[in-house]
């Protein structure tokens, strides 16, 4: 394999997540540029039939953005996971088995995205420093549910197994990346005012496509570095890549 299976330090998952980003950018590129598009749609066809910038206008634009945002969200999440986790471990591109696979998980991965966030904002109401806490425990559920095929309970309780002991170095993570997706998406400011929502709007979708893929990379790196440190996952990963060459020999 080109990226070793191996517990990985701070800057080798940055600079992995980096690398493996940078080698596959057109197809996760288009990815994310159609999932974002698919995100901002719903609203944009909101204020085009209301024809006004009005108070109503404005609520129901926020509560179609919420219902629709949610969905969109967990199951591009969710495509992004089994995809940068194929590219990590040099899986073949299956694209029917990746459909059935998250076909079968849609629901599951939705009610799981609503549990963890109200679960978060709950936390952040009490207190902002619990909230982070609660969110760093679930912050590998989704990535378990989607490669390992558990129920939603059993992905927060491996989530929180995994990620002990790591929180500050997945905070610390993310904290980077946040900054460098501000930085990314602060460059469309540089850019003409336009008039226009439809080019602002897709001005938008487009910056934020460019940092999506790399934010989630660290995620599939982080909960492989957790597995390997806890469990030896490389051992079982090498294990079965082996079991698969003897069988097509």
């Amino acid at each position: 394999m080109k990226y070793e299976l191996k517990k990985l330090s701070f800057g080798e998952i940055l600079g992995h997540s980096f690398n493996l980003y940078l080698e596959n950018f057109p197809l996760l590129f288009i990815i994310a540029l159609i999932s974002a598009a698919a995100s901002y749609l719903p609203a944009l066809v909101v204020v085009f039939a209301a024809g006004n910038s009005g108070a109503m206008t404005t609520t129901i634009t926020t509560l179609v953005s919420v219902l629709f945002t949610i969905p969109i969200t967990a199951i591009v999440y969710a495509l992004y996971i089994e995809i940068l986790s194929r590219l990590y471990l040099e899986k073949p591109m299956a694209w029917n088995e990746i459909r059935t696979n998250l076909g079968r998980k849609i629901i599951p991965i939705i009610l799981l995205t609503i549990a963890v966030s109200l679960l978060t904002g709950l936390a952040a109401i009490l207190l902002v420093i619990p909230g982070i806490i609660v969110w760093l425990n679930y912050s590998l559920a989704t990535t378990v549910l989607i490669i390992e095929g558990t129920s939603i309970s059993e992905s927060m309780k491996r989530s929180k197994f995994l990620i002990k002991d790591n929180r500050w170095k997945m905070l610390g993570l993310v904290i980077i990346v946040s900054i460098v997706g501000q930085i990314i998406s602060g460059l469309a400011s540089f850019l003409p005012t336009f008039s226009s929502l439809i080019l602002s709007s897709f001005i938008t979708i487009v910056f934020n496509a460019l940092a999506t893929p790399f934010s989630l990379f660290i995620y599939v790196l982080m909960y492989f570095n957790c597995r390997i440190e806890k469990e030896g996952f490389a051992l079982e990963h090498l294990a079965e890549a082996f079991a698969q060459e003897s069988d097509n020999q």
